[in-house]
């Protein structure tokens, strides 16, 4: 269901909303109704003819308010608790994420990465730089974002769970460990100057991972 935000700018959900108050949409500002009645479920209502994006209740609302409570939690204060499973060797290792006083979030900012635009749901700055990057999973998984990020499943997030299960696919230090230093090169597709040499002498990019052109 599609959340709102109140006069005091907090983040609501139809199920706490009260009639005759008034709600914003996330999205695009106008202003929302409460609607209930016997056969649908309490939500929140654009008015007729808007051309909001998020008037239903499909997949990209389900993906904004998972979104945004996520956002709201960390703004909070609150530390997000999860676990980290290895893909290999099933692992786990418990993590935490909190927004520290010196960081910013930005929801859908725009990055360059391996030569390419990415547009992460959430991005946490520390002044111009990258300090965290978080992925809200519905039904696509993300890959290839630059370190460190995470990616969390709506449900759970909706479900306002205290300690979430991390849904990237990813392995442990020890089921892939991380490479050794060797030779700068330019990596042929991300241009990092950061690289690694493998025991075959064959050059492979810490960043991204391939084999490359020595410079």
């Amino acid at each position: 269901m599609l959340p709102a935000f109140d006069s005091n700018n907090r983040l609501i959900f139809p199920q706490d909303s009260i009639k005759g108050f008034e709600y914003k949409c996330p999205q695009c500002k106008e202003k929302l109704f409460v609607r209930a009645g016997t056969k649908n479920r309490k939500h929140f209502a654009h008015r007729k003819n808007s051309e909001c994006l998020f008037t239903g209740n499909g997949e990209s609302t389900t993906h904004l308010s998972a979104k945004l409570l996520f956002i709201e939690k960390l703004q909070q204060g609150e530390v997000i608790n999860f676990t980290r499973c290895c893909i290999q060797c099933n692992k786990t290792t418990p993590k935490s994420i909190k927004l520290e006083s010196d960081e910013t979030i930005h929801p859908e900012y725009t990055l360059i990465y391996e030569g390419r635009t990415i547009r992460p749901d959430i991005v946490i700055l520390k002044g111009k730089m990258t300090s965290k990057i978080i992925e809200i999973f519905h039904t696509h998984r993300q890959q290839n974002r630059p370190e460190p990020w995470y990616e969390f499943h709506s449900q759970d997030i909706l479900e306002r769970k205290n300690d979430y299960i991390e849904c990237r696919e990813i392995k442990c230090d020890v089921c892939s460990p991380p490479l050794p230093q060797g030779m700068a090169f330019s990596c042929s597709r991300c241009r990092s100057p950061t690289i690694s040499s493998l025991l075959n002498s064959e050059m492979v990019c810490l960043t991204c991972r391939i084999k490359s052109n020595r410079k």
